[in-house]
Parts: C-alpha cells; structure tokens; sequence
C-alpha cells in the first residue's frame, strides 16, 4: 500500500537498501542482458542454419544438446539464488543498522552505549561477510557445474558426430567444422539461458 503510516513502518535505511538493490537487479538481470541475448540469438540463428545444410540430424542433435545444458544450468541456478536472496536480506539488516548508527552516533555516544552499538555492528557485518561468502561460493560451483555438464555433453556429441563420420552419414571433411559450430550453436544458448 502506499500509505504514509506504512511508509513510516520501516526506517529510510529499509528503503535505501531496497531501492540499491533494485537498481543492481534491473541492471544486472535486464538492462545488460538485452544487448547480450540480441547478439546471442543472430549468432545462434546463424550458425543453426548453417549446420543444417551440413546435417540436420547433427544439427537438431546439437541444439536438443544446448537444450539439455540450459535446463541444468537453470536447475543449478535456482539454489545459487537462494543463497543470493540470503545475502541481500542480511544487507538490509547491516544498511539499517548503519543508518541508525550514523543518525544517531551523538545519541549513543552521550548515553555511553557505542560500545553496545559497535558489537551489533560487527555482528551484522560477520553476518553479510558469512552469506557474501556462502553466496560467492554457491555460484562458483555453479559455474563449475555447469561447465562439467556442458563438456561432458558436448564430448559426447563429438562421439555421436565421429560415428555419423564412420557411417558415411557425414563427410568427413565437415566433422571438424560440425564441432566448431556446436560451441557456436551451444555458447549462445547457454548465455540467452
């Protein structure tokens, strides 16, 4: 709601924090991406087409392929953002810890309790430093992940194309450029995911 009283409930440093961390959102989640999700789908468009004319077998093989690797990394992703979420709801605690302390740093210095002040302080900030870690680490092994299951897929696409290869169902002369396409077909994918 949008009443004064409810704006009130909360103190400016809950408002600050909402508001950074929604312009950090947008940025990282919309306004970025957009320029990168346009350039990833011309270069998958592109490069798509031209394995089909190679081999449309290999080419439908390829991209149910990217398919597979973009649901992993959805999959992984969704337990990344709920240490993300941990992060940004500790962050909020610390902001407004550190708007109390700085409004009222005179109050607590005159009634002796910047001492009392202090301590909760460095707790909130050993409380954002521990889920910036835990965050920082999830989304590492995220990427690790992810990147062991797109290897693995794509080594197994390249024994599925070397068969096709000894099957005469492929040229041979094509089997080296079927694999540069499949990074170009699969990358785009894994960045639009």
């Amino acid at each position: 709601s949008r009443k004064v009283q409810d704006f009130n409930k909360n103190d400016k440093a809950y408002y600050i924090s909402i508001f950074n961390n929604d312009i950090k959102f947008i940025e990282e989640k919309f306004v970025f991406p957009c320029t990168e999700i346009f350039s990833n789908t011309i270069a998958f468009i592109v490069t798509f087409s031209y394995a089909l004319t190679i081999n449309k077998y290999m080419a439908l093989i390829i991209v149910f392929a990217g398919f597979l690797i973009m649901i992993i990394s959805k999959r992984l992703g969704e337990f990344a953002a709920t240490d993300n979420d941990n992060h940004f709801s500790s962050l909020k605690g610390y902001n407004e810890i550190l708007n109390d302390g700085l409004y009222g740093f005179e109050t607590l210095y005159r009634t002796n309790k910047s001492k009392a002040f202090m301590k909760l302080f460095e707790t909130k900030t050993n409380k954002v430093e521990s889920s910036h870690s835990t965050a920082f680490k999830s989304s590492g092994k995220l990427i690790v992940l992810v990147n062991y299951a797109s290897i693995t897929i794509q080594t197994l696409i390249i024994f599925i194309s070397a068969i096709f290869v000894f099957r005469g169902i492929i040229s041979p002369i094509y089997y080296p450029v079927l694999l540069s396409l499949m990074s170009d077909i699969i990358f785009p994918m894994q960045e639009i995911a």
